[in-house]
């Protein structure tokens, strides 16, 4: 909470420092790639080399992830019928395999 308070006052260090938490993920939190490439960018327009350097790979990550989820939605709607169609499934152990 200070860290991000410090940032949004514009604490140049902050603003590096929680944009790479967002990027790489810091224990039970998660990254996000939207919210790294937020803070890095306000931080690589300040002039600072290392968050240009982290803007690029939250950049990519961000692509990435869009990309991800694209294709789970493509294949989710596709095999969504597959699941959720009513019929029955139903199959039987045949001493070596399974029989439908």
């Amino acid at each position: 909470k200070w860290m991000r308070e410090a940032a949004e006052r514009g604490d140049l260090q902050a603003q590096k420092a929680l944009g790479s938490f967002y990027l790489f993920g810091l224990e039970e939190m998660g990254s996000d790639a939207r919210e790294a490439e937020k803070w890095l960018s306000i931080a690589a327009g300040r002039g600072d080399k290392e968050s240009k350097k982290l803007l690029d790979l939250a950049r990519k990550a961000k692509k990435e992830d869009e990309e991800d989820w694209k294709w789970r939605t493509e294949w989710r709607d596709r095999y969504y019928g597959y699941w959720y169609s009513g019929y029955p499934y139903y199959g039987v152990w045949q001493q070596t395999y399974w029989y439908y």
